[in-house]
């Protein structure tokens, strides 16, 4: 469990750079390493606002795209494919935008194209876009539900 999102873990990517976040022939989305120039800074409290009470699409520091829904109260669960959930919270911190799994990351918050990005020192630590509950797989349905 501890393996497969460790958000200390992800700031520690050994992936490639990569200045995309979709895949190929718009395919699963990509995940960043780092921060691409072409990105723009935000407030963290406007990441907030548009990720808290709403489903998410997220990319794992693996690649293996996930859903969750972070709530208004600082709590949030992350559902992967192969049907494990994950309690994980979240908070701001003056301008930096903090996640917590095993122990608790936090960082600069950037926008990418659609995706709301949380990066130490240029390295992404999450990567996450609202989505429309209709557009959650069935093992991610209860990301839907507050």
């Amino acid at each position: 469990m501890g393996g497969r999102l460790s958000l200390v873990g992800a700031a520690a990517l050994a992936l490639a750079a990569c200045q995309t976040t979709t895949g190929e022939a718009g395919g699963a989305p990509t995940r960043l390493a780092t921060v691409p120039e072409t990105a723009t800074a935000i407030a963290a409290a406007d990441a907030a606002a548009a990720l808290a009470g709403h489903a998410f699409e997220g990319v794992g520091p693996d690649g293996t795209p996930y859903f969750g829904r972070y709530e208004p109260d600082g709590t949030g669960t992350l559902y992967w494919p192969d049907g494990e959930t994950y309690p994980v919270g979240w908070r701001i911190d003056g301008d930096l935008f903090c996640e917590s799994y095993q122990t608790e990351e936090c960082g600069s918050t950037f926008r990418v194209d659609d995706w709301y990005v949380s990066a130490a020192d240029g390295t992404v630590i999450s990567q996450q876009r609202p989505v429309a509950a209709s557009a959650l797989p069935e093992w991610a349905a209860a990301a839907a539900e507050p």
